[in-house]
């Protein structure tokens, strides 16, 4: 698993709890030029992508990663609550190449962390 997120304490709890589940993390990012180049390197079977990223969003890193022929799953994570990213989770959801469980209206949150842009 490659974790992706500007938030180093993030990815330290990330990376803490899928370690605890057995999964192994074999990169980290800060941005989508250091996943892409991640990518690339390791060739990761799943990518935990913040939507949030300094220099694009998981969305469009996503859609890359998706058209240049890399097949791995990716998981989407938000401390943004607001409906424009639920929307924009929807329509990423939505599109034909990608998989889901459930729709996001039926996925329940797990934690719930304060979010780290305010202040």
């Amino acid at each position: 698993m490659l974790i992706v997120d500007d938030d180093r304490a993030f990815r330290r709890v990330a990376r803490d709890l899928l370690a605890a589940a057995g999964l192994e993390v074999v990169a980290e990012a800060v941005d989508g030029s250091e996943a892409l180049a991640a990518v690339e390197r390791v060739r990761p079977d799943a990518v935990l992508l913040d939507v949030h990223l300094p220099d694009t969003d998981g969305f469009a890193l996503a859609r890359s990663l998706r058209d240049g022929g890399r097949r791995m799953r990716v998981l989407l994570t938000s401390t943004d609550a607001s409906a424009e990213s639920w929307g924009d989770l929807e329509d990423a959801a939505r599109s034909a190449s990608w998989r889901r469980r459930s729709s996001c209206a039926q996925t329940s949150r797990v934690t719930s962390t304060p979010d780290r842009r305010a202040a």
